[in-house]
């Protein structure tokens, strides 16, 4: 049996979907919503204030995979307390009942974990987070390492999908264009996003393979923001004026963002010998997509 922590989610739900199309015994956790199959395959879990015993009832478990959590940046850091006890406190609360079993523990990581002062940090780069959401992520991946022999922990670029109604980067951005609203760009921070079924396939591949270890897992191409906007904006013949210009600096956050947020994927290619969509194909299965309505 599988078991998703954070179903609801946008990569934990295609993780889910992906696993029951395969014939698979999967379970998931929700909290402020619950998902498709929920009735059948879904386990109530707050991770602000956790019961775990419907989680440790189940049988046959062979695999966790940790989608949840407080993602947004800003507010790991506004709101401390609560998102150190949803990302850290509790999830190692979790993952320590599993230390005496032969349950491997699947972690989606990210690449604000490194410093972001250069392109395609590989895995052997050293962690040097500079916001708070980074920090969380780096502590429960060093107590995997620590008290786990077998897991997968996985670094993510920018993830994005191909459903009009994802608001992820390049269909929210769609969204605002066809609206003719101004979409506000920022030219001096580069990204590598990566297409979120190409993450659901890597992590298939890494668990049906038996990989074990740290993975790096980004796009293969790096741009700015601002280059990723304008060439989506010609992809879909849109004005590209609609793009302003902007830096970073404009944007006034709380917690800094990193210059690069680009990752070296050669250690999963070579490992699972996984393809990486292009960022162009994915423009071509957005725009059918968006003409079917979804």
């Amino acid at each position: 049996m599988l078991l998703v922590i954070g179903v609801s989610g946008f990569i934990g739900n295609k993780l889910y979907n992906y696993f029951k199309s395969k014939g698979l015994d999967v379970k998931g956790t929700y909290y402020s919503k619950t998902f498709e199959g929920a009735e059948r395959d879904g386990i109530y879990l707050d991770l602000s204030n956790p019961d775990f015993s419907n989680i440790l009832g189940l049988k046959n478990l062979t695999h966790i995979f940790f989608c949840h959590g407080v993602t947004n940046i800003d507010q790991c850091k506004i709101n401390r307390n609560s998102s150190y006890k949803i990302n850290v406190t509790n999830t190692i609360k979790l993952l320590e009942n599993f230390i005496p079993t032969n349950v491997v523990p699947i972690y989606l990581s990210t690449d604000m974990v490194y410093s972001g002062t250069q392109k395609n940090f590989t895995e052997s780069d050293t962690p040097a987070p500079p916001t708070e959401y980074g920090k969380q992520k780096v502590e429960v991946e060093n107590y995997i390492t620590t008290q786990f022999n077998k897991y997968v922990i996985l670094r993510l670029s920018k993830v994005y999908g191909i459903e009009k109604s994802d608001r992820t980067l390049f269909t929210s951005w769609l969204d605002s264009l066809m609206r003719h609203e101004t979409i506000l760009s920022a030219d001096d921070i580069f990204i590598a996003p990566i297409y979120v079924m190409d993450v659901v396939r890597a992590v298939d591949s890494l668990v049906t393979g038996k990989h074990y270890g740290i993975f790096n897992l980004g796009g293969y191409e790096t741009a700015t923001r601002y280059e990723f906007s304008q060439r989506l904006a010609q992809f879909f013949n849109y004005d590209r004026s609609l793009i302003e210009k902007k830096s970073i600096n404009d944007f006034k956050f709380i917690e800094p963002r990193p210059l690069y947020s680009s990752l070296s994927s050669s250690r999963v290619i070579e490992a699972t010998g996984i393809k990486l969509t292009s960022v162009e194909d994915c423009f071509k299965l957005i725009e059918k997509n968006f003409k079917k309505g979804h």
